[in-house]
């Protein structure tokens, strides 16, 4: 009965994380969860050294979430403007950081 239950435990934890590894080859490129920086000064700060490196649209996980982040305001004007492509998809919200 034990046998049974760590296999269910470890077949569920497989599947967990062959699962996200999937919709993470469908993002942009951007940081390991574990290794996004933080700066005490605020989150602006991470965010253009993530821009830096990864360029204008990157992406990170916070928790089990992905978050996409894009930091030209043309790149954003754009996907605004084609929204139907993607109007279909959950609701998307916009901050604005100056």
């Amino acid at each position: 009965m034990l046998s049974l239950v760590l296999t269910a435990v470890f077949l569920s934890v497989v599947i967990f994380l062959v699962d996200r590894q999937l919709k993470a080859r469908r993002l942009p490129p951007g940081p390991r969860a574990e290794s996004i920086p933080q700066d005490p000064r605020g989150p602006w700060i991470a965010f253009e050294s993530l821009r830096q490196r990864y360029g204008p649209i990157f992406s990170f996980f916070r928790g089990t979430r992905p978050v996409i982040v894009i930091s030209k305001a043309q790149a954003a004007w754009d996907l605004l403007e084609k929204r139907e492509i993607y109007s279909s998809r959950p609701r998307m919200v916009v901050a604005f950081v100056s």
